[in-house]
């Protein structure tokens, strides 16, 4: 059972994923070039205008080295209760030694009044190691200074694990 995450009023980086999600692992040396995953979360979210939010979702392996998928958006205008999601697939493109690289599709949408959507999409790469085991985990973190207007909940999430080619 998905448990709700709400995280307000702070400047701190927190994970905004509960326990009923977990978190995902990859055993070590399971993926290869084609393999993928993807991640989904939804809730609610508010915003004061001009609020800055970070998102960022992190790959930890066995080292402890991260790698970090970053997220940036500036809310140009209030948002009150307004619904949200974001999306991530990821695709191994290559595996050169222990360097692995990932290409990503992330999206982050939330709906304003008049049914008219914000958000911001991103795509690009990063680099692990996948002869270790790696774990994920999201995180957000708001900007300036700590706000009773801004604050997100985590309603829902999932995660598909790796398919094999």
């Amino acid at each position: 059972m998905y448990v709700p995450v709400t995280i307000e009023n702070t400047t701190v980086e927190s994970t905004a994923i509960s326990s009923g999600l977990g978190t995902l692992t990859i055993t070590a040396n399971t993926i290869s070039v084609g393999s993928t995953s993807s991640g989904k979360v939804s809730g609610t979210l508010n915003a004061s205008n001009n609020a800055t939010i970070t998102m960022r979702l992190k790959m930890t392996d066995t080292n402890s080295t991260v790698s970090t998928i970053e997220l940036f958006h500036q809310f140009p205008n209030n948002v009150t209760a307004s619904s949200f999601t974001i999306e991530t697939m990821y695709v191994v493109t290559s595996i050169v030694g222990t360097v692995t690289t990932i290409n990503y599709n992330t999206a982050f949408r939330y709906s304003l009044v008049g049914n008219t959507m914000g958000g911001t999409l991103q795509t690009s790469s990063f680099q692990v190691n996948s002869t270790l085991a790696l774990t994920s985990n999201f995180t957000i973190e708001w900007g300036g200074l700590p706000s009773t207007s801004n604050s997100w909940t985590t309603t829902q999430g999932n995660n598909i694990n790796v398919f094999q080619p």
